[in-house]
């Protein structure tokens, strides 16, 4: 069979990208490039808005949501793998 993934690395890496992710949004954003993409992540999104501490906030969230979902997947990889 296959390698196990590590669950924790994976879960970490997908905090990095939903941060990094969540502060690219807001920079481009507010360059007029993705506004329609910034005001639908305002409306998904508890609490992220186009401000600094908006966007630290939308950062932690990203983070979190990133966490969650790529330890998921890699337990569930190795679950059933």
């Amino acid at each position: 069979m296959g390698d196990k993934l590590k669950v924790i690395a994976l879960g970490k890496a997908g905090a990095v990208l939903g941060a990094a992710c969540a502060l690219l949004l807001t920079l481009l954003g507010n360059a007029g490039v993705y506004r329609g993409a910034m005001s639908m992540a305002q409306q998904w999104h508890m609490f992220y808005t186009p401000t600094a501490l908006g966007t630290i906030t939308g950062m932690v969230e990203g983070a979190v949501i990133g966490f969650l979902g790529g330890y998921a997947i890699a337990w569930l990889y190795n679950k059933f793998a």
